[in-house]
This record gives structure tokens, C-alpha cells and sequence, in this order.
């Protein structure tokens, strides 16, 4: 068998049988051109596992080419997790899957053809979200793009515009030599967001970035996951990622993208109206919702950009959003949580 060509890496956090089998039937259907390729798929526990789950592992791969890896590790968190996939990984390219998402078939050669023909640190390629009882479509550019020299700081601008789409870091192969070169690694210390500091990190530092209008992932979104349930701490844990960030900008000697960090607040403001202000399990009363919308609204991390306005970049309906928050519109801010909601439960 020849040298591995990709490095799947798979965190898994108590991830059901049949979704993390879903998944995991996707990565064992990738085929490429050279029938000689082989590719690792690292599924990295964080935490025992159920047994059965590695049972189940060692039995699905029907193919030579792609050989499955169970890691067990100590629970310790999606970043430190993804890190230690990277420290493990042997492929020239590495690759980040959820475990509750899948590749469409053929996702990883088309990445690998423009990424290897255009000698591309990083390349991406569209995705497709998947809801209750409908799909939506992203994809940053209709056409094949490199982005070199001038062009990258477009590109560094959009991952920090998260309507972008951008700053995921699944629908992307990166060089590991260039990962490893630069250092670059998940922060352990944030716990929203920690995907787009990466993937900018990855691409200040980065010569050559391939973007392709090629579907190449599919995210389920899950109303009943970790992402949305509700936690008292979610607005405490998106300011330490907001600062985080700014950090990153001003130690990186790119002050520029400070304006661009603008974007990345008031999105997550956004994730905020939706998972916490108005939350349906929030346990608040009508007045404590009210005093704690206002609240969230009148921290400096928020106010400041939604008082500079400039919602140019974001789509129609989170423009009509950010506006009712801006003006502290609570009633029309509480009734488009409620019809996101109820698109996302796909009622």
C-alpha cells in the first residue's frame, strides 16, 4: 500500500451508533482516480466509548484503501481532541469531519485534484446543510478560485464574516506539513468558535488557497445537539471567544482585519438572539427575559458594532435581525427567533 495521501480526522462525543455508522459509511465510500491511494480515517474518542461503537468500526470498512483508526482519549474537548488527531495524522492532507455529518460521494478526490494541481496549503469546496425538512445550498464562489498574494486578504476578511460560510473548518483539505510548519493548532482555551480561529490562523499563513464550487460536505443540522441546547453560560463562553479572536488579529501584526472582526461579533450576537435570549427552555420570566435582552445588548463587545451598523455583508434576514436588536426591538427580535426556529425543526 502506498504513503496516505489523506488524514480523516473524526471527533466523537457520545455520538449515536447510527449517526456516527452514517458518517462513517460516507468516508468508505470516497473512491479516487489512482486506485493506489490510501487514506486513514482517525475516529478519536473523547471519552470511553461504547463498545459496540468499536465493534462496529472494525466492521464496516469494506475497502483496502481506507483504513479505519479507533483512538480512545481522555475526555478533554473538541480542540484539544482534533489536536491530538493532527499530532497522530500521517496523511500529506488532513481533513475534519463531525461525526454527525457525512461526504458526499467523490467529496475528497475533487479537493485533492485542485488542491495537489495548484499546490494549494488549503482547499475548500461547498457544503450542504441539511434541516429537519429542508436543505440549504452554500457556496462562496460559482467558480474555480486560487487565492494568492493580494486576493488571501479578501479571503482572510470572508472567514471573518461568518454569512460567508468560511470559517468552518469541515469542506477543506490542509496540508499537514503546512499545519505543522506554522504551528498551528486548535485553541483548547475557547469553546465557540475555535473553528474559525483556526481556519483564520491557517490562513494568514497560508501562500495558496484553492476554493471550488464543488459540493464536498454535508452538515445535519441537529436542534436536539450540544450546539443548541440551552446553557446559562452561552453569552459568558462567546465573549471569551470574541476576545480570543481579537486577540489573534492584534498579535498576528494585521491590525486590518480588526474592522473585520465587526462581522464575527454581531453573527454570534445573532446565535445568541436564537440559543439563549429566546430560547424556549431559558428559565426566565417575561420580565427576566426582557432585563437580560437588554443587558446582553448593552455590553460594550456588542453595542459598539451594532451602534457602527454596516450590515452590508450579511443576507436580508439577518439585516432585518441585526436591526431589531440595534434599535432593541423585543418583540420583532423574539418573532424571528421564533419562525428561525421554527425553519430549523423544519415546521
Amino acid at each position: 500500500m502506498s504513503t496516505c495521501l489523506i488524514s480523516i480526522i473524526i471527533p466523537s462525543y457520545r455520538t449515536e451508533a447510527q449517526v456516527l455508522q452514517r458518517c462513517l459509511v460516507s468516508v468508505n465510500r470516497q473512491r479516487f482516480d489512482d486506485s493506489n491511494i490510501c487514506i486513514e480515517c482517525l475516529i478519536l474518542f473523547d471519552g470511553k466509548p461504547d463498545p459496540s461503537l468499536i465493534k462496529m468500526i472494525r466492521q464496516i470498512s469494506l475497502s483496502d484503501s481506507i483504513v479505519f483508526k479507533p483512538v480512545v482519549l481522555s475526555h478533554s474537548g473538541v480542540s484539544t481532541t482534533r489536536n491530538q488527531g493532527i499530532k497522530l495524522s500521517q496523511g500529506k492532507w488532513i481533513a475534519f469531519v463531525d461525526a454527525d455529518d457525512e461526504l458526499p460521494d467523490n467529496a475528497l478526490n475533487t479537493l485533492v485534484e485542485y488542491g495537489d494541481k495548484y499546490n494549494c496549503d488549503i482547499v475548500q469546496g461547498s457544503y450542504i446543510t441539511k434541516l429537519a425538512a429542508s436543505t440549504e445550498h452554500h457556496i462562496y464562489q460559482p467558480e474555480s478560485v486560487l487565492f494568492e498574494r493580494k486576493k488571501l486578504e479578501e479571503l482572510r476578511y470572508d472567514i471573518l464574516s461568518p454569512d460567508q460560510g468560511l470559517g468552518l473548518v469541515w469542506g477543506k483539505l490542509f496540508l499537514r506539513s503546512f499545519l505543522i510548519d506554522n504551528n498551528i493548532l486548535f485553541d483548547s482555551s475557547v469553546a465557540v468558535g475555535e473553528d474559525t480561529a483556526f481556519v483564520f490562523s491557517a490562513a494568514l499563513a497560508a501562500k495558496r488557497v484553492g476554493s471550488i464550487p464543488q459540493d464536498v460536505y454535508r452538515y445535519y443540522r441537529n436542534m436536539g445537539s450540544a450546539v443548541t441546547a440551552f446553557r446559562s453560560d452561552y453569552v459568558d463562553r462567546i465573549v471569551t471567544s470574541m476576545r480570543a479572536m481579537r486577540k489573534l488579529i492584534i498579535q498576528s501584526n494585521h491590525p486590518e482585519y480588526i474592522s473585520g472582526l465587526n462581522d464575527y461579533v454581531l453573527f454570534h450576537l445573532l446565535l445568541i438572539q436564537l440559543h439563549y435570549l429566546f430560547h424556549p427552555q431559558a428559565p426566565w420570566t417575561e420580565a427576566e427575559r426582557k432585563a437580560e435582552y437588554r443587558r446582553v445588548l448593552a455590553m460594550t463587545v456588542f453595542a459598539e458594532p451594532l451602534r457602527l451598523g454596516g450590515f452590508q455583508r450579511f443576507g436580508l434576514a439577518k439585516r432585518i435581525s441585526l436591526s431589531t436588536l440595534r434599535h432593541h426591538w423585543f418583540l420583532a427580535s423574539r418573532f424571528i427567533a421564533w419562525i428561525r426556529r421554527l425553519q430549523i425543526n423544519g415546521l
